[in-house]
């Protein structure tokens, strides 16, 4: 993994730079108003000579060119203010942690983490631009209807509406081969996987707590029982790495950035342990409880924003459909119709986005585990209210095989919540943009689609 620090002008400080940057922006700004202002003067000082068209043309292009141009200064001053913010002195005792396996294990797994969360911003970009381009096409030439085809800015949505549809198909060949939806899907299920190896390594639950004696009557069992709960973990998340395959993001990480990570994991756990154990009880707060508010708030918060957005959807699809039983009921002008194709294009943008967030796709999924969780969680308090009640009586090695039998029951339900998640998303967002892609390539061949998009672009065009 190459470092960030090379990219970046770390020599200077964070104000000096931030000036720089909003300095250059500025600039960029102002010059790109100026050059609109100067194309717009000769688009009405010059209508009768026949050049309208292509400065109309020209004035697109500068306005992309300029746009492309300040979000790759925004997206490098951004890459640079997160790189300075997060490069602060790491206060804790990781040197003091003597398990250097475990050390690599945390920095493997937010190394999957950071790059799950830069490839996930990636696909969700990709898709909202799309999905942008796909309405703001239909917009467009719903708008040139309405426009005398003697004026520029006819001319200017006409050649609008036929380009976004080049310009969203060529996209897609982007979007097929730089931001696909099993990059950031594989980067996440590995972060986890190998965050459930760490928890049950440190718990020496599992494969990581074998202590059987050899059986001389087979050899290659042999050779698994004999390995150390440090080589197992060594194993373990090179062979779950061995998954990613050709879907591995080439993505930098900052190393400093991954040991901050790890810093605030261990904070939370509120101890260190210097040999890579934990207690029980720690083990219990954060891959049980904790767990369990984050699928609650989850559940809550995903419930919520797919009825809002859902019902925005529907009312404004049924809105359309409204405006043309008027329209036809009481004889207005049978050309405003055609805003119901508007209203279904923004229906199904707003559908779409909705599955691009899998905003309410998994919280069936969430629920599930939470009463998993809560079971397991349970059985441990009930397991303790006897013993304190003195109704059983257990020894040490006895005691302790039921605290490990609790560790295996909930990495079992964090693991089967995991593989649910993996298979779901990965149909629904495959299907979202099979739905995406084929609104865009029915945008250039003028055919209506799910989006609502038909003929006008056409009509558009003139």
């Amino acid at each position: 993994m190459s470092n960030t620090d090379s990219l970046l002008p770390i020599e200077r400080t964070l104000p000096e730079a931030l000036t720089i940057y909003v300095d250059r922006i500025k600039l960029l700004v102002v010059l790109t108003l100026i050059g609109i202002c100067t194309l717009g003067i000769l688009i009405l000082a010059l209508p009768e000579k026949g050049y309208s068209w292509g400065i109309a043309g020209l004035l697109l292009i500068g306005v992309v060119i300029a746009t492309g141009i300040a979000t790759g200064m925004w997206k490098r001053y951004q890459k640079f203010y997160n790189t300075i913010n997060d490069r602060y002195v790491v206060q804790t005792t990781l040197s003091d942690i003597n398990d250097k396996m475990l050390l690599s294990a945390w920095r493997l797994m937010f190394q999957h983490d950071l790059k799950a969360v830069v490839a996930r911003q990636n696909f969700s970009q990709t898709r909202s631009s799309l999905i942008i381009i796909t309405v703001l096409s239909t917009i467009v030439a719903v708008s040139a209807t309405f426009v005398d085809s003697d004026l520029v800015i006819y001319k200017l949505l006409a050649f609008v509406a036929l380009s976004l549809p080049i310009v969203g198909s060529t996209y897609i060949t982007y979007i097929q081969r730089f931001a696909k939806i099993t990059i950031w899907l594989k980067h996440r299920v590995v972060a986890e996987r190998i965050r459930s190896e760490i928890y049950q390594y440190r718990m020496r639950a599992g494969v990581y707590g074998i202590s059987s004696k050899p059986d001389a009557s087979n050899p290659d069992e042999n050779k698994e029982i004999l390995l150390s709960a440090s080589e197992r973990l060594n194993m373990n998340i090179h062979t779950i790495e061995k998954e990613l395959e050709s879907e591995e993001a080439y993505i930098a990480v900052d190393s400093k950035r991954v040991d901050s990570k790890i810093v605030d994991r261990l904070e939370h756990e509120n101890k260190t342990y210097p040999d890579g154990t934990i207690d029980f009880q720690d083990y219990l707060r954060i891959r049980g409880v904790d767990q369990k508010e984050w699928y609650e708030n989850n559940i809550k918060k995903n419930y919520t924003k797919t009825k809002d957005y859902t019902s925005l959807a529907l009312v404004i699809q049924m809105g359309g459909a409204v405006l043309t039983a008027l329209v036809l009921v009481a004889g207005m002008d049978k050309q405003f119709i055609v805003f119901a194709t508007v209203t279904n294009a923004i229906s199904f943008g707003i559908n779409s986005w909705i599955t691009v967030e899998m905003t309410g796709q998994v919280y069936s999924i969430f629920n599930i585990a939470r009463k998993k969780l809560s079971k397991h969680l349970g059985d441990w308090d009930a397991l303790e209210d006897q013993i304190i009640k003195d109704q059983i009586t257990l020894t040490d090695t006895e005691l302790h095989t039921k605290k490990l039998e609790i560790v295996d029951a909930i990495e079992s339900t964090l693991g089967e919540e995991r593989e649910n998640w993996y298979r779901l998303a990965l149909q629904t967002l495959s299907s979202n943009d099979q739905a995406l892609f084929q609104a865009v390539e029915d945008l250039r061949q003028d055919k209506p689609d799910k989006s609502g998009n038909g003929d006008e672009v056409d009509e558009a065009a003139g």
